[in-house]
Parts: C-alpha cells; sequence; structure tokens
C-alpha cells in the first residue's frame, strides 16, 4: 500500500471515529434524567423547598409512593426545562423518566382500578379519581416572604388523541391557610384556567374527539388558547377532513424533544399566590388523577415551591 493510501485510510478511520464520539456525546446530552422512585417525605420536602419558606411534615393520603414518585436530577439534559426537582406520576415513575416516548400511550395502574376522590381534585374535574395521587404538607413563610411561586411542567399519554373528550386529565395544587377562603389552586395556566388536558393543548382536538363533535358533548371547558406552551414531543400532525388529528402512529414519526414517555408536555409554567401573610403557616396539597379511566397515564414535574415578595 502506497503512502497515499494510507494516508487516505487513515483519514478515514479518523473521520469515522470522530463520528461516533460526537454521536456519543449527543447522546448523552439528551440523555434521560436521574431519578430515584420512592423517597421519603423528608426527602419530598428537601426536593421541593426554594428560598424564601420552610416546608415540614408530609402525608400520602392516596397513591403508591415506590411506583409513582420519583425525585430527579439533570432534567436540563432530558430536555425539560427544570435541572432539578420531583415528580408525580399517575402511572409508572421509572417507566416515565426512561423512554423517550417510546409508545403512542402507556398504560400503568398503580392503584389497580380503585378510584379515590380528592374533592378539591374533583371540584375541578367530577371524573378525575384514577390512580389518585394526593400528598400534603406543610408550608411556613419565612418573616419577609408575601407569595408563594411554584414553577411546573404537565405531561400525558392523552395527547393528542383524547383532546376534545371527558378523558381530561388534571391536577392541582391546592394551598389553604390564612388569607385564604376555602383552598386555592396554584396549578393554573397564563389565563388563570386550571391545567388539563382540555385547557392545555396544540390548539387541535384528538381523533378521539369524533365522537363529541356534536355541541351536546363538548366537555367544559375546552380551550384552544395555550398552544404557546404545548410541546409535541413526537406525536402526529396529520389532520382529517374534520380538522381532527389522525390518530397517532405507531411508531410516532418524530422528533422527541423531550425525553420522557408523554406525548406532549407543556413548557415551563410559572404561577404566584400573592398577599400571603408573612411567617404564616399554609397547607399545600398536590393532588393528579386520571379521569374517566385508568388508561393513559400522566404526571407533573416541580422544580421548587419558593417564598417570594
Amino acid at each position: 500500500m502506497d503512502l497515499i493510501m494510507k494516508t487516505k485510510l487513515r483519514r478515514t478511520l479518523f473521520s469515522i471515529v470522530i463520528f461516533f464520539i460526537m454521536l456519543f456525546n449527543q447522546a448523552n446530552l439528551f440523555g434521560q434524567v436521574n431519578y430515584v422512585t420512592g423517597p421519603t417525605n423528608a426527602q419530598i420536602n428537601s426536593m421541593l423547598q426554594g428560598t424564601g419558606l420552610t416546608i415540614s411534615g408530609g402525608n400520602l393520603a392516596a397513591g403508591n409512593r415506590n411506583l409513582q414518585i420519583a425525585s430527579y436530577t439533570n432534567g436540563i439534559s432530558a430536555g425539560l426545562d427544570a435541572a432539578n426537582g420531583m415528580y408525580f406520576s399517575t402511572g409508572n415513575a421509572a417507566t416515565d423518566l426512561s423512554q423517550r416516548n417510546q409508545w403512542p400511550y402507556t398504560s400503568n395502574t398503580p392503584a389497580g382500578g380503585v378510584t379515590y376522590d380528592d374533592p378539591d381534585l374533583t371540584a375541578i374535574n367530577p371524573n378525575a379519581r384514577f390512580d389518585a395521587l394526593v400528598y400534603s404538607f406543610s408550608v411556613t413563610l419565612h418573616p419577609s416572604t408575601t407569595a408563594l411561586r411554584i414553577r411546573y411542567q404537565f405531561g400525558s399519554e392523552e395527547y393528542p388523541d383524547w383532546v376534545g373528550t371527558p378523558y381530561d386529565d388534571t391536577f392541582g395544587f391546592f394551598v389553604s391557610g390564612p388569607g385564604i377562603v376555602g383552598k386555592f389552586n396554584m396549578a393554573r395556566l397564563p389565563n388563570g384556567n386550571p391545567t388539563r388536558i382540555n385547557t392545555v393543548n396544540s390548539g387541535v382536538r384528538g381523533f378521539q374527539a369524533s365522537a363529541y363533535l356534536n355541541p351536546i358533548f363538548v366537555p367544559s371547558p375546552l380551550d384552544f388558547s395555550q398552544a404557546a406552551i404545548y410541546i409535541n414531543n413526537g406525536h402526529t400532525t396529520a389532520i382529517d377532513g374534520q380538522g381532527l388529528y389522525l390518530e397517532n402512529t405507531n411508531p410516532q414519526p418524530g422528533p422527541f424533544p423531550v425525553f420522557v414517555e408523554f406525548n406532549a408536555i407543556t413548557k415551563l409554567i410559572t404561577y404566584d399566590l400573592k398577599n400571603l401573610t408573612p411567617g404564616a403557616t399554609y397547607t399545600f396539597k398536590i393532588a393528579i388523577a386520571d379521569a374517566s379511566d385508568e388508561q393513559r397515564d400522566c404526571g407533573v414535574f416541580i422544580d421548587e415551591i419558593k417564598g417570594v415578595n
């Protein structure tokens, strides 16, 4: 082999090595979160606690701690908008966090078909009672704190097929205490609506909504105005003659910008609950459930709860 051929071969081999190094680094850059399932109350509280307040106590009224709750890190590398935090699921947290939307839908049933009615959650959506997870704790504001701030992302396998139907997965962050009449839900969108499948979506009804096009059967509320905070995580964008999405395909077309097993997820949403009493203690409850049946899981990522002025 002459010198020219040897030089070309070395260059080719070098190019191949560089290609695989770049491919490996890209895979790591957009890898899954690091997660730990089954955290204790103290571990949950520690991950949720931001500045300006103290979180204490803890009660898991419904749900399976080992299956449905996980702490996570490395969120940015997975495509999430928050690096670290807590994750609460109606399915299997390990499955949700370890797959890049591998399936058009997943249906884990940690409650085994048993329903749970949280009165605050069912006040938003009477059908939200399947695979429920309800965790509450105390939040004591620091002397200079007058508001609570929460940042979260909500994802679901109900997207996009079941938008515009009663299969309207729902969750809430319910706060009670001094200066609040009853309980206030902080899980709100920029327009003030509670966060659920039918209030934050791409702006297009899903394939399964064909049975609900008659105005008599249109779920309420049904809002298509929040598409700007909706991330399509690989599902179909093809639309039929009625203006509905075609049925989501297997495999899905992609791309898959977020390394989670959800067809879609919101961008990071921030909500402030203002005019609170400095130094006072409030009860904070996280509640999430599948709606109308236990199929097709959903979950919420929370980076922290923070006290602000």
